[in-house]
């Protein structure tokens, strides 16, 4: 309509609560999906129903950073976070039909500022910062990770092209 609109995402009546650290993704039906943190926890919020849906993607630690989300082809989530305790960069996605987290990369300065991007079906790469820019190649509890750069630290994003090269 060439004006904004707000909406308010309700679940059961009640306004989802805590959205901090938001990531949006609209899938190929104009359906939206959402992350955020809250409660400690990182959130999947979506309309893809009809109404809106609040699910728990990210669990195992005290989620209270930044998460980031990617829609793939057949219209599964993929979600990233990072966790103060345990340490680290988790992943998360509802593949299955039901949510399975892994962990990325461990330690105290794995996953500050989060990006992901759905390579293939099976391939996700996701770029963060770890005392500057590292990315991490994988899935299914299989993870490469690897420095970008050591010179900046600060949030990253991650893209990858048509012949398959990553950029950051």
């Amino acid at each position: 309509s060439g004006s904004w609109v707000k909406e308010t995402v309700t679940v059961g009546g009640t306004p989802e609560v805590g959205g901090i650290s938001p990531s949006i993704a609209v899938d190929s039906n104009g359906k939206v999906h959402i992350s955020h943190q809250a409660s400690n926890k990182v959130r999947y919020v979506t309309n893809m129903g009809g109404g809106w849906i609040s699910e728990i993607a990210l669990s195992t630690g005290n989620f209270g950073n930044t998460s980031a989300l990617a829609v793939d082809p057949n219209i599964k989530i993929h979600i990233v976070g990072n966790s103060s305790s345990p340490s680290g960069l988790y992943y998360g996605t509802n593949q299955s039909g039901s949510w399975t987290e892994e962990l990325v990369e461990s330690g105290s300065n794995a996953g500050f500022f989060p990006s992901i991007f759905v390579k293939t079906n099976s391939t996700i790469v996701i770029a963060s910062d770890n005392s500057g820019p590292k990315v991490a190649i994988g899935g299914s509890n299989s993870w490469t990770s690897t420095r970008v750069d050591s010179g900046f630290s600060d949030a990253t994003s991650v893209a990858v092209d048509s012949q398959g090269f990553i950029h950051v």
